[in-house]
């Protein structure tokens, strides 16, 4: 095949491919546009939201049932840590006599014949 007819055929191939852009139809005509009503409408549902929460969150508590409440966990903590102490010490007592108890108990029980 001589270079010409090669050069010829391979632009037959590609004017066959080629796509021309269509600028009669612009989908953004305007550029993009902003839907300001959807926006508005966010913002308002927004702050309606923030001011039902804040009418209906009940103010919190007052000063004198906070004063109490952290009394009453200080003194929930005390209990606790005293209860801890009591179980630690009654494990080690018990752990002390129970290994005193079952060597003698070991001792105690019959020997069993050994197997012939």
């Amino acid at each position: 095949m001589r270079p010409e007819k090669a050069h010829r055929d391979m632009d037959d191939r590609v004017e066959a491919f080629e796509i021309e852009p269509s600028y009669s139809e612009d989908p953004f005509p305007r550029g993009p546009r902003v839907l300001w009503g959807r926006v508005a409408a966010l913002g308002g549902g927004l702050i309606l939201f923030f001011l039902i929460g804040h009418w209906t969150a009940g103010g919190g508590g007052s000063s004198q049932q906070v004063t109490t409440l952290q009394r009453q966990v200080d003194q929930d903590r005390t209990t606790i840590q005293q209860l801890q102490q009591s179980l630690a010490a009654v494990s080690d007592c018990t752990s002390r006599e129970l290994a005193g108890t079952i060597p003698s108990v070991i001792r105690r029980l019959p020997s069993a014949p050994s197997p012939a």
